[in-house]
């Protein structure tokens, strides 16, 4: 032990903070993550050194060994956190730093040093040879890095978020204060400040949007890319979220229709939801019923009360061995499909039970008749915070005095001439009163802000409705020679039940198929090239009666005979005069290399003045031509240069004269 101040011999990378500000960081730190009373003894044990002028000397040995300690700690808690709190673990480890640094510091700043090595933090560079010429091994003072992990690891905390930016600023100020230049005004000094922090307070408010924005994106494509199947008892909706709706242009489904031309979009439906509440829809109703196959096989009866008109062909992929798949309005049979089972719901979902992969299956149906489950109670529910509202709006429009079939038809004009398609949202407004905005303010969305919209408004006319998620098909693809149905085409209606019949009603502008093809990629034809050749590849050894499968199978030998043909014809000639201009190349780079003039170079620096680096043979030559026969050494040199440079090089006799002078060189100087 020693009763003497700090020392730091030897150079010190990185200043030391000024005097009380990693204790204020500290506390800042304790208020942010509720450490406060753990932050106020740290920050007493730190700054009390700078009253205390006992110290205790530490090898580097032992520093080494606290930071072996505090690494161990550090992944003891890692793993720890990580296994009790998954990903969210992240925050809590955050937080957890300065504690788990703390050793470190401490040892530093009571040590006679006042620094560590830098073999403490890096192991490799504890092998290094500290007598070896040359070796510096300069100190570290860890308390910047050390306010740096405390400021850090309180932005993990849940305090007041303006309060932290102004602690922070304080904290940066105050070093930056110790830090400037002497030379520099202070008020130069302080409107430089001033700029920086409202850059920086305005580049953290444009973050946190960012932010926002990413993390809508990401979920929206997870959705779209991850989590394909639908679930018939819950779908969240993106009604409420800001920023613009970005949709995907991958190809989910595909419909053909055997020549038939569709003279309006084809709904394909996958699920019916009753319940709305804070932009989700539920249906926990609904059960599935197992439907058996026809003594024949591959012939599923959905509804024998519905004589089935029409008949499509739909391929569907399906990511789980059990998903929920898309079938025509008014569904009468699926066929030519081999289902392990088929399961159906009185709402109209259909699960189907497959090998995972695209599937391909034919689907019968009268869209003009729809034949679901009867309403119930659920499909007059009005979630509570917009009842008054859409009653006020219902009495507005006088749908109270119509009959149900006018009711539908003032309420499919109303929309018609209020409202316009959109899928940007721009403005916050409070937590489930989304609609509210859509339907009295803004009067602008996408689908499933009409769907929402219409589904309540004529369940406050009394009118039994549910909400229908899908797809609607419109796109016709001349490459496929089908239609396709892609991710940006999952579409929103409204099932109304009037005069005893359920009957569709879609109130979103038709230009919003149009709206959302103008955001389509620039390179969408060559995704739809790649996916149409992946579906053809992966139906290889599906039943298709398609003629047209044959001659894509025949066109896919193309590339295979063209690789095959650079093969056997070009590819040899094509390497061989690549081989053939290397070899050439590496002839000139070599050419003289071999001279034996460089024998005599290390024997005339050993005796007479080493060659400079970069100095010429010429010059260096002059200096030591007055100690030797300068004129023969010279020939030499020439001799050698014409070797090394001229392109028609040296005769056979010249260069044995070359070897032979060089020689008697070497004899004489040994």
């Amino acid at each position: 032990m020693n009763d003497m101040k700090t020392q730091n011999p030897g150079s010190v990378l990185l200043p030391a903070t000024p005097p009380f500000l990693n204790g204020c960081a500290l506390l800042i730190w304790g208020w942010q993550c509720d450490f406060i009373l753990y932050a106020i003894g740290m920050a007493v044990l730190l700054e009390s050194a700078r009253f205390i002028h006992w110290r205790t000397p530490i090898t580097d040995k032992e520093f080494n060994r606290i930071s072996d300690l505090s690494s161990v700690i550090f992944m003891i808690t890692v793993v720890y956190v990580f296994a009790t709190r998954s990903y969210h673990g992240i925050f809590t480890i955050l937080a957890l730093l300065p504690f788990l640094l703390f050793l470190l510091i401490l040892a530093q700043t009571w040590s006679v040093q006042g620094n560590i090595k830098p073999g403490a933090l890096f192991i490799s560079m504890r092998r290094l040879n500290p007598d070896e010429p040359g070796f510096n091994n300069p100190g570290i003072d860890l308390s910047f890095p050390y306010l740096m992990v405390c400021i850090i690891s309180a932005s993990a905390g849940k305090q007041q978020e303006n309060l932290f930016f102004i602690f922070v600023i304080i904290l940066v100020a105050w070093t930056l204060w110790a830090l400037r230049p002497r030379h520099t005004g202070k008020y130069l000094w302080l409107s430089l400040l001033i700029l920086s922090v409202a850059i920086s307070y305005a580049g953290q408010l444009g973050l946190f949007r960012l932010q926002e924005l990413t993390e809508n994106t990401f979920l929206q494509w997870f959705e779209q890319y991850m989590w394909r199947s639908r679930d018939p008892s819950r779908t969240t909706t993106a009604i409420g979220s800001l920023g613009k709706l970005k949709l995907s242009d991958r190809i989910m489904v595909r419909v053909d229709t055997h020549g038939e031309k569709l003279s309006s979009p084809l709904y394909l439906r996958e699920a019916s939801y009753n319940n709305y509440g804070y932009g989700v829809w539920t249906n926990f109703q609904h059960t599935l019923r197992l439907i058996d196959p026809l003594p024949k096989g591959r012939y599923w009866i959905i509804n024998d009360q519905i004589a089935g008109n029409d008949r499509i062909s739909i391929s569907f992929y399906m990511d789980d061995q059990k998903a929920i798949i898309p079938v025509p309005m008014g569904l009468n049979s699926i066929s030519k499909v081999n289902a392990i089972e088929i399961e159906h719901s009185p709402y109209g979902a259909l699960s189907m039970e497959l090998n995972p992969g695209w599937v391909k299956y034919d689907a019968k149906f009268n869209h003009e008749r729809i034949d679901d489950a009867p309403p119930g109670k659920e499909e007059l529910e009005i979630p509570p915070v917009y009842q008054k509202e859409l009653a006020g709006l219902a009495d507005q429009l006088g749908l109270e005095r119509q009959s149900p079939a006018q009711k539908v038809d003032t309420v499919k004009k109303f929309f018609a001439d209020n409202f316009v398609y959109s899928l940007t949202q721009t403005e916050r407004y409070p937590r489930g009163k989304y609609l509210s905005k859509f339907i009295f303010e803004t009067r602008k969305g996408h689908c499933e802000y009409f769907a929402t919209a219409t589904t309540l408004l004529l369940r406050a006319a009394q009118i039994p409705t549910r909400y229908i998620v899908g797809y609607a098909i419109d796109e016709y693809s001349p490459l496929e020679g089908q239609y396709i149905g892609r991710a940006r085409h999952v579409h929103s209606w409204v099932l109304a039940y009037v005069d005893n019949h359920w009957q569709m009603i879609d109130t979103t502008p038709s230009v919003w198929a149009p709206l959302e093809a103008m955001d389509r990629s620039f390179i969408e034809p060559l995704v739809d090239l790649w996916s149409w050749i992946s579906y053809k590849l992966s139906t290889w050894d599906a039943d298709d009666t398609d003629s047209n499968t044959s001659g894509f199978y025949y066109w896919l030998l193309v590339p295979v005979l063209l690789y095959y043909l650079w093969r056997m014809f070009i590819k040899d000639r094509v390497q061989n005069i690549r081989r053939r201009a290397k070899d050439k190349q590496m002839a000139i780079l070599l050419a003289g290399t071999d001279s034996a003039f460089f024998q005599l170079l290390p024997a005339l620096e050993a005796r007479y003045v080493p060659r400079k680096p970069g100095e010429t043979l010429t010059s260096w030559l002059t200096k030591i031509e007055k100690n030797i026969q300068g004129t023969e050494l010279r020939e030499l040199l020439a001799l050698h240069y014409r070797y090394r440079f001229d392109p028609s090089g040296l005769s056979k006799d010249e260069k044995q004269r070359l070897e032979h002078k060089v020689k008697d060189q070497l004899a004489t100087l040994h």
